[in-house]
């Protein structure tokens, strides 16, 4: 098995300004490794040195482009992808606005196509990387005034299924390895 060296790694983590995110790079930032954060805010307290935050709407291909280009200029080309940006509105389904519901799939789903067709393709090259998604016990339960998260995790978990299969069968990208994190 090809092991990660996590000090040659750059490990990219979306909606990394808060939550689980924040926490995440912060860890890895502790033990050395270079940690690029995209968010639309920045985190209440600053990160470290080895923490390069940008300013990105992971829903526009565009924008994100941009960013992109920005990262691997300033970084690096990132060998780790964090999908971990999400959002959740928490309201019953007649209360609930059909625009709330697209920014929820937005966020939570296209999100991670836009993403990983971004950065895919440097890691499917050099046969090495790993897609990270985070999905939700929510994929698996469904709770009442949670419906459009529930539904958006659980597309969040069928992305990442189907993006193994093409890894394997498609790409033949042995060392570009997928997980799922379904935290309740």
């Amino acid at each position: 098995m090809n092991q990660l060296d996590w000090r040659k790694e750059i490990v990219l983590i979306t909606g990394g300004s808060t939550g689980i995110g924040e926490l995440v790079a912060r860890k890895l930032a502790k033990n050395s490794v270079k940690v690029v954060v995209l968010d639309l805010a920045p985190p209440k307290n600053p990160f470290p040195a080895n923490v390069y935050f940008y300013k990105a709407d992971i829903t526009s291909p565009d924008a994100l482009h941009q960013v992109a280009e920005a990262i691997r200029a300033d970084v690096g080309s990132p060998t780790v992808l964090f999908n971990n940006a999400g959002v959740a509105s928490k309201r019953p389904i007649l209360d609930e606005k059909v625009e709330s519901v697209r920014r929820t799939f937005d966020v939570n789903c296209v999100a991670l196509f836009i993403l990983t067709k971004e950065f895919l393709p440097s890691m499917i090259k050099e046969n090495h990387g790993h897609i990270l998604t985070m999905a939700s016990m929510a994929s698996y339960a469904m709770l009442a005034s949670n419906v459009d998260y529930s539904c958006s995790k659980a597309a969040a978990l069928t992305f990442h299924e189907g993006l193994t299969q093409e890894l394997k069968h498609r790409y033949n990208a042995k060392h570009v390895r997928t997980s799922v994190v379904s935290p309740t």
